[in-house]
């Protein structure tokens, strides 16, 4: 069994929720603020809960859900939308989803987003690259334990 945890920062409580519930199907709880899973089956779904989340809803942490290049197609909506900090701690992104969710916020000049945290998901110089397009728009870029080498951080400094 995965759990979903979604913690309801308004009202201080959190809520495990059973990934096989229709939670995806309805919407995520208006007084969301911060939406954690540590799994996720459908990235489609989620990236259509998200497309309709709260205002509320600020954060944004997939940490150890084995998100993959591909969910990042799917995620790089998410990015446009109300969200200040998207945390992907030890995924699979790779240098193609780091890509994608760079041109998604090149796209994007009315996100919100200041923190994106993509540590641990196996991007290189070349995905460090892409996201050096997009460093200016964000306050915060965590990209510890990566395989970024000179030309990476060299294209993180001039971005």
């Amino acid at each position: 069994m995965w759990v979903v945890v979604l913690a309801h920062a308004a009202r201080g409580r959190v809520c495990d929720v059973d990934p096989t519930d229709s939670w995806f199907s309805s919407s995520i709880p208006s007084d969301c603020e911060r939406l954690e899973l540590h799994a996720v089956r459908s990235m489609p779904a989620l990236a259509s809960a998200l497309a309709a989340a709260p205002p509320s809803l600020r954060e944004l942490a997939l940490r150890l859900a084995n998100v993959t290049e591909a969910d990042a197609t799917a995620l790089a909506g998410a990015l446009s939308a109300g969200l200040e900090r998207v945390d992907l701690w030890h995924n699979h992104v790779r240098d193609a989803g780091a890509e994608v969710l760079a041109a998604a916020l090149e796209a994007s000049p009315t996100s919100a987003l200041a923190t994106l945290y993509i540590t641990d998901n196996e991007v290189s110089d070349a995905g460090a690259a892409a996201l050096a397009r997009a460093t200016g728009r964000l306050e915060t870029l965590g990209l510890g334990g990566n395989a970024i080498g000179d030309a990476g951080a060299a294209a993180l400094a001039d971005g």
